[in-house]
């Protein structure tokens, strides 16, 4: 963790906050630890796989934190039961393949936070970032920046409800068929965004496969974390997955320290 780092409350642009008062961002900034030893996580991400059997999976829509978040996925035009939230995607992938995978050590830290606090945690790339990290609706003609050589990323599912929230055939409006050419970069007008004082960095609950070039690489050692705050969910558990997410990865380059 970000020595001497703490959790901050995010902005809300005020036209969200009339429609969505209880809807808010916190964020943190974070280190990641050591890359290439991640026993330290893979041995908690073991331990969790214990707790998570197949009843606990039929039961996790119900459950307080993740029925909170399936909510507000209706209010903004998702399907929960297609669109599911991180947990419910971590949780099916570990029943599917029978473990926790292991994959970065950033990534992992997610998935620990995530599994035992249940608020999914986010993270971006702290070069990106330019002031205070909040929640803003896209303006006509803004897009997401693409690193050179990417390919336009497809419509993000937040894209595709809020659309459908304001009646679009599809993000930017109209009903576009599959040989219209659809500029995949851009932001339709309206769309739920992370966004810091001068641009968008992300869609609003982005998905894994949710392209965007503010998404640390393995490079990358300094990031923001951030979660969204929804009806229904205590700001100290918001602010506690956020904590657990970034001392576990500094928990690592600890343990690390300990043994050399």
């Amino acid at each position: 963790m970000t020595a001497g780092a703490e959790a901050e409350r995010g902005w809300v642009g005020s036209e969200i906050e009339e429609q969505f008062p209880e809807l808010g961002l916190t964020y943190l900034p974070a280190t990641v630890g050591n890359k290439e030893d991640r026993w330290f996580v893979k041995r908690r991400m073991r331990v969790l796989e214990e707790y998570f059997s197949g009843a606990i999976a039929i039961s996790l829509p119900a459950r307080p934190v993740t029925s909170a978040y399936r909510v507000f996925y209706r209010q903004i035009g998702l399907n929960p039961d297609v669109d599911r939230t991180p947990l419910e995607l971590i949780v099916r992938q570990r029943l599917s393949r029978g473990r926790f995978v292991p994959r970065s050590l950033l990534e992992d830290a997610l998935t620990v936070a995530a599994v035992e606090t249940e608020i999914p945690v986010w993270a971006i790339r702290a070069a990106d970032v330019l002031g205070p990290l909040g929640i803003t609706t896209s303006r006509d003609g803004e897009r997401l920046d693409r690193e050179e050589g990417h390919e336009d990323p497809a419509p993000s599912r937040t894209e595709r409800g809020m659309a459908r929230l304001r009646g679009d055939g599809v993000p930017g409006g109209g009903e576009a068929s599959e040989a219209e050419d659809v500029d995949r970069g851009a932001l339709s007008a309206g769309t739920l965004v992370v966004a810091d004082a001068v641009r968008p960095l992300a869609v609003l609950f982005a998905r894994e496969q949710d392209p965007t070039p503010h998404r640390p690489t393995k490079a990358d050692r300094d990031v923001i974390l951030y979660a969204i705050t929804v009806p229904g969910i205590p700001q100290a558990t918001v602010e506690e997955a956020l904590w657990l997410a970034s001392t576990t990865l500094g928990q690592q380059g600890e343990e690390d320290d300990e043994e050399a």
